[in-house]
């Protein structure tokens, strides 16, 4: 099930991505859990949305594979919501040039 739901997902960033201008961002807001030492309330949510959704949360690593087998590139995330790891991640297509928009915007 999980890999039905992991394609579902790359797919979606995929047609994201082409449709999308080589100078675009894409914010993700989501859950992305820590590779290690997941904190209670958080693996409690996790099991409760795997239960009751039979869904998935990503570790940090996993959303740069599936991110990265999408041919997106996760520039960063800002936690909002450190308890919770509520995160807003920043995707780019490869090869954006962030220093040149900086350039720009100046």
């Amino acid at each position: 099930m999980a890999m039905n739901i992991t394609w579902n997902v790359r797919l979606l960033f995929e047609r994201i991505r082409d449709a999308i201008s080589h100078v675009s961002v894409l914010l993700v807001d989501e859950t992305v859990l820590a590779n290690t030492d997941i904190g209670f309330i958080v693996a409690s949510i996790y099991f409760i949305i795997i239960c009751a959704f039979t869904s998935m949360k990503r570790t940090e690593a996993k959303w740069h594979v599936l991110t990265e087998s999408a041919r997106l590139e996760l520039v960063r995330g800002y936690t909002s919501n450190a308890p919770e790891n509520e995160t807003a991640m920043e995707l780019a297509t490869w090869g954006f040039d962030f220093d040149m928009v900086l350039t720009l915007d100046d």
